[in-house]
């Protein structure tokens, strides 16, 4: 009786310390919860390059000539690429600003 009882509880002790590894244990508590999108900033990686580019040039790093092309390589990548709308907006909102 005594070796089924510390049996049980050996058992127990597993449970406990390995059910938190477990992803559908995770899944389960926090199924009922509702995720609340916490309203950030999401930049995308273009306007972070466009960024960079437009801090070099105000930091002398590039000169007119380079800037320019710097910015007409990226006008092309964004006219080919798929982004969202209002990533998009906001890059040509900094495009005009730039020219």
């Amino acid at each position: 009786m005594l070796n089924l009882l510390g049996l049980f509880i050996i058992i127990i002790m597993v449970i406990v310390i390995l059910l938190p590894f477990n992803d559908n244990f995770w899944n389960y508590i926090n199924k009922n919860k509702k995720r609340i999108k916490t309203p950030l900033n999401d930049y995308s990686d273009f306007e972070l390059d466009l960024n960079s580019i437009i801090t070099d040039y105000q930091s002398g790093v590039l000169n007119d000539k380079e800037f320019d092309e710097h910015v007409n390589s990226f006008q092309e990548i964004i006219n080919k690429s798929s982004i969202d709308k209002n990533a998009r907006l906001r890059i040509e909102q900094l495009l005009k600003e730039v020219n």
